[in-house]
């Protein structure tokens, strides 16, 4: 499944018992860096994949050293120990040209980030981006899936009101203009609104089809949610040259 998940809201979980106002806004830069990672990946830029790779890298570095001066529990330690493996193996996975293998560890920050940011009372709208396209990287899947067939039709069903109502909640409650991980909401209001109100066409045109019950022709209609959905978090994040493809 092509997902590239966060690791900075972990370490932000993992910052709360003794982090500072400070500490909490150097996670924000972190974030949107592997975001604009993710975005690359999907879309295949190489160039701009490796560059935001590089600067996450540097800012993990960083706050990985201030982990070693904070007073931290047993479990929190594993979870530091964890993040640090994945972000090894992303790393290498960069240095030997593997997207897929880069994408599968950052699936396994994204779950932990499921896991921790919850606990430690961390509310933020990126968390149902990051549930909408996990539920819709499955919906893609079945769509291309030729033994569809052993799946339910209600289940697929399923999937699409689970990114559906992903979507909504996350316009509901999507951060403010200032955000510093999304600063395109400020800064390209205007296009972070056409994006979105592009992605919400696009599911609603799927949402249609589903009424046909046959998903071989739901492919690329499922593709056009991907697209559209990358492009809307391109604009948000202030992607490099954040245009929809």
């Amino acid at each position: 499944m092509k997902c590239l998940y966060l690791l900075p809201a972990l370490v932000l979980a993992l910052m709360l018992s003794s982090c500072t106002n400070d500490q909490l806004v150097e996670v924000a830069p972190l974030e949107r860096d592997l975001l604009i990672t993710w975005i690359a990946l999907e879309r295949g830029d190489s160039t701009i994949a490796s560059s935001y790779h590089q600067s996450a890298q540097a800012k993990w570095g960083k706050l990985r050293q201030k982990f070693r001066l904070a007073l931290l529990t047993e479990a929190e330690k594993r979870s530091v120990s964890l993040v640090n493996l994945w972000t090894n193996n992303l790393n290498i996975a960069f240095t030997n040209n593997q997207p897929q293998n880069a994408l599968v560890n950052i699936q396994h920050l994204q779950n932990q980030l499921k896991t921790l940011r919850p606990r430690y009372g961390i509310v933020h709208p990126a968390d149902h981006l990051y549930e909408f396209i996990y539920s819709w990287d499955q919906v893609g899947e079945t769509c291309a899936d030729q033994m569809m067939c052993l799946l339910e039709w209600k289940e697929f069903e399923a999937l699409y009101e689970q990114a559906d109502s992903q979507w909504r909640s996350f316009q509901k409650t999507r951060p403010l203009h200032h955000d510093l991980v999304f600063p395109g909401i400020g800064n390209n209001s205007t296009s972070a609104e056409h994006s979105a109100l592009a992605l919400t066409q696009a599911l609603e045109n799927f949402g249609q089809l589903l009424d046909e019950a046959d998903h071989t022709i739901l492919l690329a209609p499922s593709e056009a949610v991907k697209s559209a959905f990358l492009d809307y978090v391109a604009v948000i994040v202030a992607y490099p040259g954040a245009e929809p493809l």
